[in-house]
């Protein structure tokens, strides 16, 4: 009897136990499954992004810069592209002040006049080619060149001719009077940052496009290069590029060949991305304040050739080698003489 009333103890508390296990795997699985719901909640959530501190908001979707945010301090240059692809007449200028503040103002488009030459007709942001000047366009009635007129130093009944190529690495940029003339009105409207003198100007543009190109050598895994300004002469800015560790030599005119070549590896390839997104009109450059006005570049580089690699030292390189195996080839044949 004792035997059958521990079994029936011993059933019971089996029987507890699996109920238990049970209650405690159906908690579990309810826990889980809620835990799901919660994390189907979080990356299916709906709700509009928190504005990030220090911007402000630009709910402005039509336009192909595709900007959602403009930074406090900031502007910028806005277009609105029609059904069609081409882009609708003028421009609209944003900035964003302090307190988050958003002010525009529209920006009138430049007249679509046409350039004439003796005996040529070039239609309104036509390209065309003149010898030494880097691509030119025609904008509203005057060419733009991204290198300045050198014909204009020579008299009629002389013959012009071409400066020579300066030495280094140079980015050339052509900007249109008018279009200028319409966006500092348009920037003096929505911000207390704009330049007032040349000095300013100059200083404005050389900074940007400093800024253009350490961005890029940093994500290319090349040396920062140093942007300053060559000359400014009419519609057209010549900026050099450098590296600042060859500037005492450069100052003294002692640079090697080497070093002119190094900051051709360094640096060409950066204002070379620019001039290709300026001439290309690439949304970001259309979009940016500053560049925007830049309606041609070319980018130059004039430095010695690579300097020539000296082939290996074969015979100082190998000396060991060629060693060991004439002391191997000596120990065969003394061994083998001996054999005989």
């Amino acid at each position: 009897g004792s035997c059958t009333v521990s079994k029936r103890v011993i059933y019971q508390t089996d029987v507890t136990m699996e109920v238990t296990l049970l209650v405690f795997l159906a908690s579990l699985v309810a826990k889980v499954l809620t835990q799901e719901e919660d994390y189907e909640g979080e990356l299916f959530d709906t709700t509009e992004a928190v504005l990030p501190p220090g911007y402000c908001s630009l709910d402005k979707p039509g336009y192909t810069a595709r900007v959602k945010y403009i930074r406090e301090g900031f502007e910028k240059r806005l277009y609105v592209e029609e059904a069609s692809g081409n882009l609708a007449e003028g421009s609209e200028i944003c900035a964003c002040k302090e307190g988050g503040e958003l002010v525009c103002a529209f920006l009138e488009q430049v007249q679509s006049k046409p350039c004439n030459t003796d005996n040529i007709y070039y239609s309104h942001a036509a390209p065309f080619y003149l010898a030494h000047r880097g691509g030119c366009i025609c904008y509203s009635g005057d060419f733009i060149c991204a290198k300045e007129d050198f014909t204009k130093a020579f008299k009629r009944d002389e013959v012009p001719v071409a400066p020579p190529p300066l030495p280094g690495v140079y980015l050339f940029l052509g900007y249109s009077r008018k279009d200028f003339k319409i966006l500092m009105e348009g920037r003096q409207e929505v911000s207390d940052r704009v330049p007032e003198t040349e000095e300013e100007e100059e200083l404005e543009v050389t900074s940007t496009v400093q800024q253009a190109v350490s961005h890029y050598t940093s994500n290319n895994n090349k040396t920062d290069c140093t942007i300053s300004l060559k000359d400014q002469v009419g519609e057209n800015y010549v900026l050099a590029a450098t590296l600042d560790e060859f500037n005492d030599l450069r100052m003294k005119k002692n640079m090697s060949d080497t070093m002119k070549y190094q900051e051709k590896v360094e640096c060409y390839e950066a204002v070379l991305n620019i001039a290709d997104k300026i001439n290309s009109r690439d949304v970001d450059m259309r979009s940016h304040v500053i560049m925007s006005m830049f309606k041609v570049a070319y980018a130059e580089v004039n430095v010695p050739p690579p300097p020539p690699t000296l082939p290996p030292d074969i015979s100082s390189a190998n000396t060991p080698i060629i060693s060991f195996v004439y002391l191997l080839v000596f120990c065969l044949l003394l061994v083998f003489t001996r054999g005989r």
